[in-house]
């Protein structure tokens, strides 16, 4: 009855992405900084229930990957902060009709940009992360 599954920050192979359809529960993945690639998307196809989906940091995966996307038919969230996205990447979300909120990286997107995707996804609310970079270290000294 597994509902949620974070197994980021490892080195999934496909036929362990394949084993995902075992899980008819699950709700939410997290597949931050696996180093996905096509061919994994594409392995799992099979999973159809996942609801939200965290590909975070996958900077392997880009724009036409998006047609490989898993559970595109229950599909409501995706945090695509970290990959190799552009704004024709809604082109391709299109197809993701229940899709009603979507995480991408501030600095890649401009205002034009940020405009078109809002024309290819009216319904979905986007948010933009934006990296303010390493924290300074002075924030560690009241721990010596």
């Amino acid at each position: 009855n597994l509902e949620k599954l974070e197994v980021g920050f490892n080195r999934l192979t496909d036929q362990s992405l394949t084993e995902l359809k075992f899980l008819p529960n699950l709700r939410r993945l997290d597949l931050s900084r696996t180093h996905l690639s096509d061919r994994s998307l594409a392995s799992m196809k099979e999973l159809k229930g996942v609801k939200y989906l965290c590909l975070r940091g996958n900077r392997d995966l880009n724009d036409r990957s998006m047609r490989l996307l898993p559970c595109q038919e229950s599909l409501l969230g995706l945090d695509l902060t970290g990959v190799s996205v552009t704004s024709r990447v809604g082109l391709e979300l299109q197809a993701l009709k229940k899709l009603n909120a979507l995480r991408l990286d501030g600095e890649r997107f401009g205002a034009p940009e940020r405009e078109k995707l809002k024309r290819y996804l009216p319904n979905c609310y986007i948010t933009y992360a934006v990296n303010t970079g390493h924290l300074p270290i002075e924030i560690f000294r009241p721990l010596h």
